[in-house]
């Protein structure tokens, strides 16, 4: 999945337009379709200001309502109606929705921006508010139905569209109270509300909403109503109802894409600390075996270190290899899961940190009893498994040898890894909050960039899982593992998973 798949998704079958700009609005990339929608080249917008190009009176209630929120991170998402001049002159009505992009720390580095032209329908909210009879030429729009209601006598009437939209006859037209029922689970709640507020207090309403047809057909619509006051009273209520089942399900599928596209920078980025962090440990085991080879003192002693240099130079050949093949897996597909022996995976990292682990006179043990194999992406997996014992070996109490346990367990249906030591420990009082923060060290005299443990719990929590300790020092540290404790949603299938209803 990729931006260009995106943008031809836009172009085929769409109304709208997706954006990518810098946090002050620039643009930095334009979808191709935004020259039939308002008239300009992608490269006419590039580098320019979004500000350059709203009507002056707009330009202020975007940045106060939509931007700055998004900015500022008190809303991922906000979205408002603005107008855009064209390059042929006169201004364009677009729904923007804005969306934040963050990196892993949660500074945000840009927007996405997408935009549909909804011109057409504000001219038609532009007739209600003069007045003008909501009945007139609606049913020459396409799945665009209107309708009005007399609030003192309850008494409505519905264009031909609206009975379409609802698939009913006009003998079968539900009552007031019976509107609600074909809006499914909260819709009706939502809806029932915006139209007291409209009766009570003239409040206008413009609302997107799932709906179920007398016939079973799910769609969503757009159903909007005004009222007309009369000496401070709400005598009549205006109002449209439209079909924009195709327009969401586009729009969910983009943002979907989006979502996937932001997910797979993420793994990759991933990777790139997993090549940075992980390769160091094994790197600083082959200097120390390598030491050892230098100090060997029999013939005996040399063959044996050489055999651990072999054995350790492959296993971290073979992790730069596997490293190359999943990020370039995850430009196509995003990471995989995959059942994995979890004894193989500790024997892994325990021939990549072997110089340390013979330096120190440490020993693993492993109680796998509750399970030993498990399905998951094996690259996280590897990297969660090294990073903690290379932990267990960097922050070991020099008092004693190292002991560093591996247990599983089943725990109500859930697959859960403890991993314990016997070293320094850590004051959590003092320290908890921090934990797993980035760059947060608690031990000056040890090695470390309070790396590893921030990027262990960021991929424990991406698949669903989660990540807890429990350390006092001079003791020891154990760390808890629940995999998959939420499920992780299948962006392959966006629609399915937003459009519940």
């Amino acid at each position: 999945m990729n931006n260009e798949l995106i943008f031809k998704y836009h172009e085929q079958y769409t109304k709208e337009f997706i954006c990518f700009h810098d946090p002050t609005g620039s643009f930095k990339q334009v979808a191709s379709s935004v020259e039939r929608i308002l008239g300009y080249h992608p490269d006419e917008l590039t580098g320019m200001n979004l500000y350059n190009f709203l009507h002056e009176e707009d330009r202020e209630f975007f940045e106060m309502n939509v931007h700055m929120p998004v900015i500022n991170g008190v809303s991922e998402q906000m979205s408002c109606d603005v107008r855009f001049r064209k390059k042929n002159g006169g201004y364009a009505w677009l729904n923007m929705e804005l969306v934040s992009v963050a990196d892993e720390s949660g500074v945000i580095t840009g927007l996405i921006s997408i935009s549909r032209n909804v011109s057409e329908f504000m001219e038609m909210k532009e007739r209600y508010e003069k007045k003008q009879s909501l009945l007139s030429n609606t049913g020459q729009m396409a799945q665009l139905g209107a309708w009005d209601m007399d609030v003192a006598t309850g008494a409505r009437i519905w264009s031909k569209e609206t009975y379409d939209i609802f698939e009913v006859s006009e003998s079968q037209k539900p009552s007031s109270g019976e509107i609600y029922s074909y809006f499914p689970g909260d819709a009706s709640k939502v809806l029932k509300k915006a139209m007291e507020n409209l009766a009570n207090h003239g409040v206008p309403y413009d609302l997107n909403l799932p709906f179920v047809s007398a016939k079973g057909r799910k769609i969503w619509v757009r159903i909007m109503a005004s009222p007309k006051i009369h000496l401070g009273k709400v005598v009549k209520v205006y109002g449209i109802i439209q079909n924009i089942d195709k327009e969401i399900n586009a729009s969910m599928v983009l943002k979907s894409m989006v979502r996937q596209l932001t997910k797979q920078n993420r793994q990759l980025e991933d990777f790139t600390h997993i090549l940075s962090h992980n390769v160091r440990g094994p790197i600083s085991s082959l200097t120390t075996l390598l030491t050892m080879l230098e100090a060997a003192e029999t013939e005996e002693e040399r063959i044996e270190v050489q055999e651990m240099l072999k054995l350790s130079s492959k296993s971290l050949d073979d992790l730069l290899n596997e490293l190359k093949e999943v990020i370039n897996a995850t430009h196509v597909r995003g990471v995989e899961s995959q059942e994995n022996d979890l004894r193989q995976v500790i024997n892994y990292s325990k021939e990549l940190l072997q110089g340390d682990i013979v330096q120190t006179h440490a020993t693993v043990v492993e109680n796998l009893h509750g399970w030993d194999k498990i399905v998951y992406p094996k690259i996280y997996l590897e990297s969660i498994v090294m990073n903690l014992m290379s932990n267990a070996l960097k922050y070991r109490d020099d008092s004693r040898d190292p002991v560093i346990t591996v247990e599983t367990a089943m725990e109500d249906g859930l697959y859960v890894l403890r991993f314990s030591d016997n070293g320094c420990g850590i004051d959590l009082v003092k320290h908890g909050a921090n934990m797993f923060k980035l760059y947060k060290t608690f031990h000056p005299a040890k090695p470390g960039k309070g790396l590893g443990l921030f990027m262990t719990k960021s991929q424990i929590e991406s698949m669903g899982g989660e990540l807890s300790i429990d350390s006092e020092p001079g003791v020891g540290t154990t760390f808890k593992i629940v995999f998959n404790k939420e499920k992780v949603p299948d962006l392959s299938e966006p629609i399915l998973a937003e459009m519940s209803m």
